[in-house]
């Protein structure tokens, strides 16, 4: 009865997660663990219930628009909306002529999106140091037939680590000169607090891509293309009418234009808490952990220990990514997001039992 679906897409493993809605938040998908005040809940509900649902969105969320143009001080322009960064990706994907190459280990739905619009993925191997191998991808950028897109996260997930600018301008030009463009995830820029933006309007081949599900509005599903303005006009023919709900609009709109201080207060607390984790962590004799910008760590376990500290963890209702089998760098290593002091010192009282076990 399937027949006619691609038999690509029927050999393919499904990208959906596993639900991890009963467990601490945070820990596993690197959402932000805390929660809107009830006050500004409340406010958020009074402006919710005055969309009319029997009315289509603003197609080109024009409000939301002009409100994140003044927040990054863009052109409207030069932005471009999706119902969350993936969907931008397969609209970047869709029109790119070219393979997409990418830096691993990285964010594995690059893979999964350039696969299913028919895209050739090209990954190039990091260092084993989870650093970007610049002359490698120089190699492979500089072999292929077609100009495609090179995309890179920075920081990047799973590893935590940024890009420096140099590494960043090196990737830039290597791009430009095959007629690539350069597509920067900043997806954990309110962490890191850097970017490579004030390059956008001399750089014609440079693509920013963010979100805010990272700062603590990973449901209203809302990404942000960054680009040349002539770039934006041909990837909006790509979009489907109306992606984004009138919903997201509001709440958006709402929280960014009237809130965002608590947004970026709500980040600085979770950098605090990634820190103390730090911390915590680093007195554990046998843990090797990552420098990371972002609001997770990851971490290398001792050898062949994955399953059995996960799976106590979750006993504590903390679930952790296991990654140790994304790439052969990652072996014994996980992910785990900063959640709650209770969560970290929880955390730190497994693992040291674990260090105990190793060392006797």
């Amino acid at each position: 009865m399937t027949s006619w679906i691609r038999e690509d897409i029927r050999t393919m493993k499904n990208a959906f997660l596993a639900d991890s809605s009963s467990f601490a938040a945070g820990t596993d998908s690197a959402e932000g663990p805390f929660l809107l005040s009830p006050e500004v809940r409340s406010a958020l509900s009074l402006k919710i219930s005055g969309v009319s649902l029997n009315r289509y969105p603003d197609h080109k969320a024009g409000d939301l628009v002009e409100a994140l143009s003044g927040l990054w001080g863009v052109s409207s322009g030069s932005i471009h909306l999706g119902n969350g960064s993936d969907e931008i990706l397969l609209n970047l994907f869709l029109a790119t002529g070219g393979p997409v190459v990418c830096p691993v280990p990285s964010f594995s739905m690059y893979e999964v999106i350039a696969h299913v619009a028919g895209k050739s993925f090209i990954p190039v191997d990091m260092t084993p140091d989870l650093t970007i191998d610049v002359d490698a991808i120089e190699r492979v950028v500089a072999s292929q037939c077609a100009p495609g897109i090179l995309v890179v996260a920075s920081p990047n997930n799973p590893t935590g680590r940024a890009c420096s600018f140099d590494e960043l301008f090196q990737l830039l030009q290597i791009a430009g000169r095959r007629g690539f463009s350069l597509l920067v995830d900043e997806a954990y820029f309110p962490y890191h607090q850097e970017s490579v933006l004030d390059a956008l309007d001399e750089s014609e081949n440079l693509l920013v891509l963010r979100t805010f599900s990272k700062m603590g509005l990973a449901a209203i599903r809302l990404g942000v293309l960054l680009a040349g303005e002539a770039v934006i006009r041909e990837v909006e023919k790509v979009r489907l009418p109306y992606n984004l709900n009138s919903l997201t609009q509001e709440a958006a709109l709402f929280l960014i234009r009237d809130h965002f201080d608590l947004l970026s207060e709500a980040t600085s607390k979770i950098v605090r808490l990634r820190e103390e984790m730090e911390r915590e962590l680093s007195e554990i004799p046998g843990i090797v952990f990552f420098p990371s910008r972002t609001n997770f760590l990851l971490l290398r376990l001792w050898p062949g220990s994955v399953p059995l500290v996960s799976s106590k963890l979750l006993e504590n209702r903390i679930m952790v990514r296991d990654v140790s089998s994304h790439h052969p760098f990652l072996e014994d290593c996980i992910r785990i997001s900063a959640g709650s002091r209770e969560d970290i010192r929880t955390i730190g009282t497994i693992l040291r039992h674990f260090s105990e076990g190793a060392r006797s």
